[in-house]
């Protein structure tokens, strides 16, 4: 009788989240993963408004120099249509702070020690028509006091297909059976913060 060979894997290591998908739960390489990933936003969202910045400066310097030039060669409309772009590109740079603050949000999370989950329909807690156990009122009250996330929801236990699935405005409490989870939001991602029965 011969003996096989055990079975290697040798395919390079799959991204966390595909783990998740397939069952292979290792938590330390999917916080790593959203660790790096959040900390790569950052980055991304920092550089995305250093260069809001200086287009801003370029377009300010160039619409300043338009007026003078406009004004010395007695265009007025000229000099009317350069004042106008005096004023454009400043909402730009407010749309990437507005990024970087919902993407640093999200990184500081993460340091905490909280984990993504898939986004799955939940209701927001001040719209649940039940009582949150007291425990779960109280895990609120300090996840409150920390302020790292936006809002809470509790999952409630709707099927997540597309011809089931009741958005959480509309639904005003859980189905019979089903444990619910409390949630917290940040930067439109859930991240599990109790359970009960």
């Amino acid at each position: 009788m011969t003996e096989t060979a055990p079975i290697v894997n040798t395919e390079p290591r799959l991204p966390a989240i595909r783990k998740l998908v397939l069952g292979k739960l290792e938590v330390e390489d999917y916080q790593r993963s959203c660790y790096l990933g959040a900390q790569a936003i950052v980055m991304t969202r920092s550089q995305a408004l250093t260069e809001a910045k200086a287009n801003y400066t370029r377009t300010q310097d160039e619409a300043k120099r338009g007026v003078e030039a406009a004004r010395a060669a007695g265009e007025p409309e000229q000099a009317r249509m350069w004042t106008r772009r005096l004023g454009t590109g400043r909402s730009a740079i407010g749309r990437h702070e507005a990024a970087l603050q919902r993407a640093q949000s999200f990184l500081e999370v993460i340091e905490a020690g909280y984990l993504p989950i898939p986004r799955i329909p939940a209701l927001r807690v001040e719209l649940l028509r039940e009582t949150i156990p007291p425990e779960a009122l109280e895990v609120i009250a300090s996840e409150k006091e920390h302020g790292l996330f936006e809002y809470f929801v509790v999952a409630n236990g709707e099927d997540a297909r597309a011809d089931h699935y009741r958005p959480w405005h509309n639904a005003t409490s859980r189905i019979a059976n089903r444990d619910p989870i409390l949630m917290g939001i940040c930067n439109g991602e859930m991240f599990p913060l109790a359970w009960w029965r």
